[in-house]
C-alpha cells in the first residue's frame, strides 16, 4: 500500500528514461497475485528532452505452486507501450531520423517463476519464459534479480537479463542493471 517514484528509471550513454506509474496488486487467494495499472515514459537523448514519449499499461498474474523455499510459480504478464510522440533530426551522421530508436510494443509473457529468501531483507529471483510482442517479434527469455531491502523505504536491486529489445528491432538483447528505490 506503499506509492513509490521512479524519477529516471534508465540511464544508456547519453539516454535516460522519465517514467510516472500506478500500479496496484490485489491477492484473491494466498496464491494468486494480481498486479496492473498505466503510466507514462518519456525519453531524453543527449541533451534533448522529450524525443520519444509513450502511455504504458503493464498487467501481471502470478500463481504460486509451491509456497516452500524455493517458492516456484507460472505467470503471465502484459507489458505495453504505446507511442504518443517521437522527435526526428540530424544524428552525429547528418542523417535526419528518429532521435531515439524507440517504437509501440506489447509483449505477452509466459513464465516459471523461481525464487528464494535468503534472509528477511535479501530475496531472489530467476524467470524463465518466453514473449510475444503483438507489435513485432518473439523468443524466449530469462532474468535474475537479486534485491535487498536497507530500510521499509529503501530497497536496492541488482538484475540481468536476456530477452525481447524494446527499441526498433525485434532482436534479443542482454541487459544488465540495477536500481536504489525510495518508497515514500
Amino acid at each position: 500500500h506503499r506509492p513509490y517514484w521512479d524519477y529516471v528509471a534508465s540511464v544508456l550513454d547519453d539516454t535516460t528514461r522519465d517514467f510516472i506509474g500506478l500500479e496496484h496488486t490485489i491477492k484473491p487467494t494466498p496464491y494468486l497475485s494480481l498486479s496492473g495499472g498505466p503510466g507514462y515514459a518519456r525519453y531524453n537523448v543527449d541533451g534533448t528532452n522529450n524525443v520519444f514519449s509513450a502511455v504504458t499499461a503493464s498487467f501481471a498474474a502470478v500463481y504460486r505452486l509451491m509456497e516452500a523455499q524455493p517458492f516456484m510459480a507460472i505467470s503471465y504478464g502484459v507489458d505495453a507501450e504505446y507511442e504518443t510522440s517521437n522527435k526526428k533530426g540530424f544524428d552525429n551522421n547528418g542523417i535526419y531520423s528518429q532521435l531515439a530508436p524507440m517504437r509501440s510494443r506489447e509483449l505477452h509473457f509466459l513464465a516459471l517463476n523461481l525464487g528464494y529468501d535468503f534472509s528477511e531483507f535479501t530475496y531472489g529471483d530467476l524467470i524463465l519464459g518466453y514473449g510475444y510482442d503483438r507489435l513485432g517479434g518473439h523468443g524466449p527469455s530469462v532474468e535474475g534479480r537479486l534485491t535487498h531491502e536497507l530500510t521499509e523505504s529503501v530497497d536496492a536491486q541488482l538484475r540481468a537479463g536476456y530477452g525481447l529489445d524494446a527499441g526498433q528491432s525485434d532482436d534479443t538483447v542482454t541487459r544488465v542493471g540495477a536500481y536504489l528505490r525510495w518508497k515514500y
